[in-house]
């Protein structure tokens, strides 16, 4: 066969003219059409999210993460996460982030059924970060007290007032005065035609101008059941109802008590979610009254770390060290009845973690402080102990040391000998003084023989000797003749006025059966004492018992000795001290004095708390500011520690009348201008109006099994039953708020933040508190949450299309395609041997 000639070729196309240069869109974007630089842009964000949630570990302590340390937090940045994450590097990684996968999708892949799936979840992506840009470009996130009630009174002169239901708030209104005693969470009332019912119970003690006390309980919604509680007379039963004693249940009829809301109508904005701190300033007028707090917010301030324009301003331990590093931060008055609308307040240093002490520093009167150091090399412990000779009270443990002072020689001769305490008689009669040492007391021996009185009718016999610290040392004295027998209190200093002759009907008893009868502390209020007995006069000398270790100074000040009682033949001695001069203890024990001055005063300043004591908990609850109201050189300063919780009532000033809130007082800084005025200065955070004032109706504690147990992990749940005031002026249905339950208030969410735990008096006159009494709820906002699921959910169908419907798109194609080659190759196999018709009709 003659082979067929080869096809021609159809000449190739004329290409044209140049295709015409991208337009500038094009060229805009075109760097945004890369894959590798989404995977960078991705590459970039991990990094960004890692130090700045996250940070960097310590050397070689990578798997422990309390060694991590996020880089957002060092002094340079001294941001919250929040706003590490709104910060405009992180902004402009995830702008970057959406462009590039923008442009990518819609240049790089084709719209169509098969990639529907992955346009799904791209746009799915863009669209939950439009509602992330939303939700945190508008978030707003605090907490707000709310106390579950008030007692609002009126007087029979009609005057008015109101303070808390919380144990220990108090207050005067028309000379009558109030304080709520105790409240009663669950208090079940058992009158005829109630029993069985749950209520809020409010104990409140009334004192009348004229002195009578009793005591009016008040029900929060059976006001019906008031009654009041008044001394019966009865010792077996010294107080009882009202209607038993006086058959009528109310003391007076004319005082009325009642329990009212106490509504709420701010919220504090959260430092961890966006710094907000603020000054709050008040005037305190010539009449004892406070003007509202005016808000002052303040701007450019840290959160994590100390800044100091002077470390003298602060008690700084060994070892620690804060760079100085002075705030320039102003609080501007933006209220209309701030008090001081044209005087700047500027923030000058500011604390992370201190609390507020009083220590000596040199200067002042002759009043003689030391320091020292001791430690044990054997154990590995050591101790700085300061000592205060003329202040008992400030006195910490002295580890048997102790710092007296000699106005002369023959003064620190004696203090540094050991003596026994004596008694000294006189009488008429005796020819000569009669002295005897104290050796032995009858507080711990009962049968201690009586000593006579050589030359008069008494015998004698030493109870105790009691160090009182600034009052002097106190000596029991028993004394009897053949009429009588009494005890006699003397003093040293020698104390006319409180010199008496005492009973003998009561006889003090020790706790511990080892006690020596030196300072024991005794009734030092008598049932019954006599008219004093002249007959014999009676002195006492207490001697002198030095302490192992004891510091002699004077009676020059710039001289300090030591002197030692460890049994060696140089007990007793005084010995010259330097500052920083070790002295040996034996036993692989040393004192070495680290700060010595005849001349001391006390001074208030902030302790800064050392990293490893602190706790990480307490958020900004320990931390404080120094301001200064007034120009630069020319103002007054202070410091001023932060409240959680600013209160404007007049029952909230905690140096009047204790705490506003227990765990969160009032303790304002008062600042005297040049002008005479005083401002009270309050460090808290910025505060917002709510949309509508919330009280609380109820609140419920749900535990496990056996109860409360005192510890929140028995606690299953925590409910606030709230209420939201309405526009007909009550009060809303009561809406349930709980901890994993939030509840929506005119575009605010309210959950459960904090509650009142049962807590004991925390210092002398404050009742112990069965807790229940107010609550904490947290407010924010939720704004896009929606569009945040909706990008979300989109994603989702996305991804399910893609796993799921594409794979079967991609089949069906495959077998659709498969059987039009099997058609074109058997087409091409019969025009090759003449069957069928032209090769273009049977393709």
């Amino acid at each position: 066969m003659t082979p067929a000639p080869p096809p021609e070729t159809a000449p190739a196309p004329d290409p044209g003219p140049d295709p015409a240069p991208r337009g500038l869109l094009a060229r805009a974007f075109g760097w945004l059409d890369s894959v590798t630089l989404g995977i960078w842009l991705l590459v970039l964000l991990f990094v960004y999210s890692t130090v700045g949630s996250a940070g960097y570990p310590r050397w070689g302590m990578v798997w422990n993460p309390a060694a991590w340390t996020p880089v957002r937090t060092k002094r340079w940045f001294e941001m919250t996460e929040f706003e590490w994450f709104h910060w405009w590097p992180f902004d402009l990684l995830i702008g970057l982030i959406c462009l590039n996968l923008a442009v990518v999708t819609v240049r790089r892949i084709r719209l169509n059924a098969i990639n529907a799936g992955v346009w799904m979840i791209h746009t799915g992506i863009l669209v939950l970060c439009a509602g992330s840009v939303w939700y945190f470009g508008t978030k707003v996130e605090g907490d707000a007290p709310v106390v579950r009630r008030q007692v609002v009174i009126r007087t029979p002169d009609g005057e008015t007032g109101a303070m808390r239901a919380i144990p220990g708030a108090a207050t005067e209104v028309g000379g009558w005065r109030f304080s709520v005693t105790s409240t009663t969470p669950d208090y079940t009332l058992l009158t005829e035609g109630a029993e069985g019912v749950r209520d809020f119970a409010v104990t409140v003690s009334v004192t009348s101008p004229g002195g009578a006390r009793f005591l009016r309980q008040l029900l929060a919604d059976h006001p019906e059941h008031t009654e009041d509680v008044v001394p019966s007379g009865d010792p077996e039963q010294p107080m009882a109802r009202a209607v038993k004693v006086l058959g009528r249940p109310l003391v007076d009829e004319e005082l009325e008590l009642a329990l009212d809301f106490l509504p709420t109508e701010h919220f504090y904005l959260a430092n961890w979610v966006q710094k907000s701190w603020a000054l709050y300033l008040r005037e305190v007028r010539a009449d004892g009254t406070r003007t509202p707090w005016a808000q002052r917010p303040l701007e450019g301030m840290p959160l994590f770390n100390d800044f100091l324009e002077d470390p003298a301003l602060a008690w700084i331990a060994p070892g620690e060290s804060v760079p100085v590093d002075p705030l320039d931060a102003r609080a501007e008055a933006v209220e209309p009845h701030d008090p001081l609308p044209d005087l700047p307040v500027t923030v000058t240093s500011y604390l992370r973690y201190a609390v507020l002490e009083e220590r000596r520093v040199p200067g002042g009167p002759l009043d003689p402080t030391a320091t020292v150091r001791l430690a044990d090399d054997k154990h590995g412990v050591t101790a700085d102990v300061t000592l205060v000779p003329n202040h008992p009270r400030e006195q910490e443990d002295d580890y048997g040391v102790d710092l007296v002072w000699a106005a002369t020689e023959a003064e620190r001769e004696r203090l540094a000998t050991a003596a026994a305490p004596r008694l000294l008689f006189t009488a008429d009669g005796m020819a000569e003084p009669y002295e005897v040492a104290v050796r032995e007391v009858s507080v711990l021996d009962r049968d201690l023989p009586w000593t006579p009185v050589p030359g008069t009718p008494y015998e004698h016999r030493v109870e105790f000797v009691q160090d009182l610290g600034e009052q002097g040392v106190l000596a029991s004295v028993e004394l009897r003749t053949p009429e009588r027998a009494f005890r006699r209190w003397v003093f040293d200093p020698p104390n006319a006025a409180r010199t008496m002759d005492v009973s003998l009907a009561e006889v003090p008893e020790l706790d511990h059966d080892d006690h020596d009868g030196h300072d024991h502390q005794p009734d030092l209020v008598p049932r019954e004492h006599y008219e004093l007995d002249t007959g014999i006069d009676v002195a006492f000398d207490p001697g002198n018992r030095p302490p192992p270790v004891r510091l002699v100074a004077g009676p020059g000040e710039d001289e300090l000795g030591v002197v030692l009682h460890a049994g060696s033949p140089q007990d007793g001695t005084w010995v010259p001290l330097e500052v920083g001069e070790v002295v040996s203890l034996g036993d692989e024990r040393s004192l070495v004095v680290t700060n010595w001055s005849a001349r001391s005063r006390l001074e208030e300043r902030p302790a800064l708390v050392p990293l490893r004591e602190r706790n990480r908990d307490a958020r900004e609850r320990r931390s404080m500011v120094r301001f200064r109201v007034g120009p630069e050189g020319a103002g007054a300063s202070d410091w001023a520690m932060f409240h959680h919780f600013v209160f404007d009532r007049s029952d909230d000033d905690g140096l009047r009348f204790g705490p506003a809130m227990r765990r969160f007082p009032m303790v304002p800084t008062p600042v005297r201008l040049a002008d005479g005025r005083t401002i009270e200065v309050a460090f808290s955070r910025q505060r917002l109006p709510l949309p509508a004032p919330v009280v609380l109706d109820d609140f419920e504690l749900a535990a496990h099994v056996g109860g409360f147990s005192g510890q929140t992990t028995s606690i299953r749940n925590w409910t606030s039953h709230v209420r939201f005031a309405a526009d007909d002026g009550g009060w809303s249905d009561p809406l349930t708020v709980t901890v994993n339950g939030p509840a929506e208030h005119e575009g605010l969410w309210y959950f459960q933040a904090e509650w009142d735990p049962p807590d004991p008096g925390r210092f002398r006159g404050q009742p112990d508190s069965a807790g229940l009494n107010y609550t904490v709820l947290g407010v924010g906002n939720r704004n896009g949450v929606g569009v945040q699921l909706l990008g979300c959910a989109i994603s989702v169908l996305g991804m399910l299309y893609a796993f799921y419907v594409k794979p079967q798109l991609l089949r069906r194609r495959r077998r659709g395609g498969g059987d039009a080659t099997a058609a074109r190759s058997r087409a091409r196999g019969l025009a090759s041997v003449g069957v069928g018709g032209a090769p273009e009709e049977i393709a």
